[in-house]
């Protein structure tokens, strides 16, 4: 073969594989509703983090001048989530229970079950929280007033983390890897019973 159709050769793999490289579509990142560990209160004026493994709620205070506080929790816990400006609700993972935060008094309410692995979770403006539990397969709608879950919705898989698709309506459900596992209509109560 001549040092010219060598060049050739070359030159048109080099272009079959940019083409190749410029059709692949880029991969969709599952985005959920807060960040993991972590969360804004609604109006801004506390960010809430979890410390992984450790018993501990950090508690920053946006205001004139920050400042950082720390509130002990019964056992580590998963996601937080601020559901005002002065309570927060944590999952505890495998336990399948969740407790309710009170940031400007420094409790927190006794652990309260309502699943089997209670994971992520995301804040509606009506006062309740959806939560993932990936021991159940299922998301439950949980009522902060009345501190019970309202309704739960199976997904097909286990769910860990979700996105609002619109938002206080329909989530999305993914895995902890963010693979989809399907749409849960917060709108729609499903019944086992017959019509």
């Amino acid at each position: 073969m001549s040092c010219k159709s060598q060049d050739q050769a070359t030159e048109n793999k080099d272009k079959t594989v940019l083409h190749a490289q410029e059709q692949k579509k880029p991969e969709d990142v599952f985005v959920a509703c807060h960040p993991d560990s972590s969360d804004m209160s609604p109006k801004g004026s506390k960010f809430v983090s979890l410390t992984p493994g450790a018993p501990v709620l950090n508690i920053l205070i946006i205001d004139k001048e920050q400042k950082q506080t720390r509130m002990d929790l019964p056992r580590p816990a998963h996601d937080v989530l601020m559901i005002s400006e002065d309570k927060a609700i944590l999952t505890f993972g495998v336990s399948g229970e969740i407790a309710i935060a009170d940031i400007k008094e420094g409790q927190v309410s006794a652990p309260i079950k309502v699943g089997g692995i209670t994971q992520g979770m995301c804040r509606l403006s009506t006062g309740q929280v959806a939560i993932a539990d990936s021991g159940a397969n299922q998301v439950h709608l949980f009522d902060t007033k009345t501190k019970k879950v309202v309704h739960s919705y199976p997904i097909e898989g286990s769910p860990s983390q979700m996105r609002w698709v619109t938002e206080g309506i329909e989530l999305e459900a993914a895995d902890a890897k963010g693979k989809t596992l399907g749409k849960v209509n917060l709108s729609q109560v499903v019944t086992d019973e017959p019509s």
